[in-house]
């Protein structure tokens, strides 16, 4: 190599070995705000559409109003429901999990039997699901307790 010369590597500014704090190094620990369970949500999924009884092609649907919902984050999973859901068949049909979303929760829900019915029919689910975490969280929740009570 000619002409160039290799910088030294410059020393620590300042040596925090020794400091009684030491500095931030990744991400902190903070608690989950949203209760999540792929078991639970794979469980979900097979069973029948609650509102057309369609078999196949059922996604879990999350219930946001009246739940810990918040802005663009989905609510936790004990307030999901089976609705049959037309993108996981390429659009071959428009199903209700759609419609959901297209007209609103409350539109959606009201000839169901509104929308308390349905977080009141998740949260049966999650207290027979095979999960035992979600069933501990949903019971909590039927107690009025926030979920995360059920695992202090």
């Amino acid at each position: 190599m000619s002409g160039f010369a290799r910088r030294p590597k410059p020393p620590p500014l300042i040596d925090k070995s020794g400091l009684p704090i030491q500095p931030f190094t990744g991400r902190a620990n903070k608690p989950d705000a949203w209760f999540r369970s792929k078991e639970h949500g794979a469980w979900i999924r097979t069973m029948p559409c609650m509102v057309c009884g369609r078999a196949s092609h059922v996604a879990g649907a999350h219930v946001r109003k009246g739940t810990d919902g918040a802005g663009e984050e989905q609510p936790s999973d004990v307030y999901m429901n089976p609705l049959c859901d037309g993108w996981l068949d390429n659009w071959s049909f428009y199903g209700c999990h759609n419609r959901q979303h297209k007209i609103g929760e409350v539109t959606f829900w009201t000839p169901h039997g509104g929308v308390e019915q349905a977080v009141h029919h998740a949260l049966g689910l999650a207290l027979k699901s095979p999960c035992e975490r979600t069933r501990k969280a949903a019971a909590a929740i039927k107690d009025g307790k926030p979920w995360r009570d059920a695992f202090t």
